[in-house]
């Protein structure tokens, strides 16, 4: 699997994290208004999922930490089968 395009990641954090749809929706909306690879943005962007989705600091730790491994894992992906198709 390629890189996965946003619904499919949408849909991945769906899954893994266990939120509804819209809630997921605004997660990857978070990660794509903000620099997610600066390590300094990892408290903003907590901070602004606890407050758009209203879950507690522990909980959107959590989802932070699951978004940064299907990205990861996607991305390291890419790496080992680069040819193949970006379809899931």
């Amino acid at each position: 699997m390629g890189i996965m395009n946003k619904h499919a990641l949408i849909k991945r954090v769906k899954d893994v994290s266990n939120l509804s749809l819209e809630e997921s929706e605004q997660v990857i909306e978070i990660f794509e208004n903000t620099n997610f690879l600066k390590k300094q943005n990892k408290v903003t962007i907590i901070n602004e999922l606890c407050v758009k989705i209203n879950l507690n600091k522990d909980r959107c730790e959590e989802i932070y930490n699951i978004v940064i491994m299907i990205i990861k894992n996607e991305i390291k992906n890419k790496f080992k089968h680069p040819f193949k198709s970006s379809k899931i």
